[in-house]
């Protein structure tokens, strides 16, 4: 049996430009971000699986006869990974991701020892910093998902853990059991690295990562991310957008979380309206703000799609800009959030009613981003519905009866019976809201 270290690399990133061929200090010279992470695994056989015409291979700097590459599928991590597997008759795939570049070797071993006693498809660590564990995969279990699917997949864990897959999870010992982020995925996040490098110096594990961080917690705020994202996107509601802003402002959670608005170029007075509205906020919310207006009309679609790239949030909810969440709306989709969910939705007012029945639309859902950000949405009417109707065959939808937003029917719309749900737009490019 061959096992191998598959790490998925490509050189795009929509947060940190060219993030794996930015430099920290390693003792008295510099090394790029994508070698620290070849060469904590350096010790297994190590195969990149680079997107094919990819500039990043012409880039890599380092001792060729450390890794292999192969290149394939450009659009699905998942496939790539398969046909490196496939390539170099790998069994036993290590799945590591290229922004873990403290990558933890020992605990590695100790999980591969523990995934084959269990005879496992899939074994995971989670009780660890993010950013030292990894996946471990059988062939067997990657060859059935990549021949079963067709679209592109990054997020290969929601795959596995269904039945059909034998999986569990591996417990690394107490010491390294906090749940520090280490992952290279925001500018403060190489922010934190480098600190990391300029304290520790060159030869430094994750024990030592995690002692210094436990004596200096104040480093942990550096790159500490939003528990949700709220977004709204908008075009030409500047009649009802203050009444958004302040719905969301005013949840309990909003001192953890960060708010992103996004104007989709309108010809009203909705900048003028926002930057009004945000400007006689306390300063501690108006810091968690974000505002953007597209050079160019994009569309709901593409601009939902483009604050999902923006947000830093565990999880998103996003607000249209003519609906309102109640109080305590978002507590209360969190606390029943349960761990086996991909999201959450609620009941709803409308014309003074209570609806309480379950209706899977991505308006005032609170979804987990990474499962949001994998599916995206397509540019089709009632993009919403059609969005959380892809959502939910995929992954779980809790529900709660209790209304906890207001979503808004207008006068003068036009109707778009989307699913069992009917919803109301004030034009056909809104259609599907």
């Amino acid at each position: 049996m061959k096992t191998a270290v598959i790490i998925c690399v490509r050189s795009g990133s929509n947060r940190i430009e060219n993030k794996l061929l930015a430099t920290v200090k390693s003792g008295d010279f510099l090394r790029l971000t994508l070698e620290e992470c070849i060469e904590r695994v350096s010790g297994f056989d190590v195969i990149l699986a680079i997107p094919e015409g990819d500039p990043i291979q012409d880039a890599l700097i380092g001792n060729s006869n450390i890794y292999d590459i192969f290149t394939g599928n450009p659009s699905s991590p998942l496939h790539r990974m398969w046909y490196a597997a496939i390539a170099n008759s790998v069994d036993t795939i290590i799945r590591v991701t290229a922004d873990d570049i403290f990558v933890d070797s020992e605990l590695l071993r100790k999980q591969l020892a523990y995934h084959h006693k269990q005879n496992n498809d899939y074994t995971y660590m989670g009780n660890c910093p993010q950013g030292v564990a990894a996946e471990i995969i059988s062939f067997k279990a990657l060859d059935k998902i990549a021949t079963e699917h067709d679209e592109p997949i990054e997020f290969t864990s929601y795959y596995l853990k269904k039945p059909g897959f034998k999986y569990s999870e591996y417990v690394p010992p107490k010491e390294y059991q906090h749940r520090f982020r280490l992952e290279l995925d925001y500018p403060e996040d190489l922010t934190l690295i480098r600190v990391i490098y300029s304290l520790l110096g060159d030869n430094f594990g994750t024990l030592d990562i995690i002692n210094l961080l436990k004596r200096h917690p104040e480093l942990i705020d550096i790159n500490r991310l939003p528990l949700i994202t709220f977004y709204t996107c908008n075009k030409n509601y500047g009649k009802y957008i203050r009444e958004c802003i302040l719905s969301v402002v005013s949840q309990g959670l909003f001192d953890h979380s960060e708010y992103i608005i996004l104007d989709d170029k309108s010809t009203d007075d909705s900048t003028a309206v926002i930057l009004e509205t945000i400007s006689g906020l306390p300063e501690h919310q108006k810091s968690r703000i974000r505002v953007y207006r597209n050079p160019e009309n994009l569309g709901l679609s593409q601009s939902s799609n483009k604050c999902l790239h923006l947000a830093k949030g565990r999880y998103v909810m996003r607000v249209d800009s003519d609906d309102y969440l109640l109080p305590g709306a978002a507590n209360r989709m969190l606390i029943n959030l349960k761990h086996d969910f991909g999201g959450i939705v609620s009941g709803y007012t409308r014309d003074g009613m209570e609806c309480k029945e379950k209706h899977l639309h991505s308006g005032c859902a609170l979804l987990e981003k990474r499962l949001a950000l994998e599916l995206q949405y397509k540019e089709n009417p009632g993009y919403g519905a059609a969005f959380m109707k892809r959502f939910e065959e995929k992954y779980k939808v809790g529900f709660i009866e209790e209304p906890l937003w207001h979503y808004r029917k207008h006068a003068n719309s036009i109707k778009a019976k989307n699913g069992d749900m009917t919803m109301t737009s004030l034009n056909p490019a809104e259609a599907g809201k």
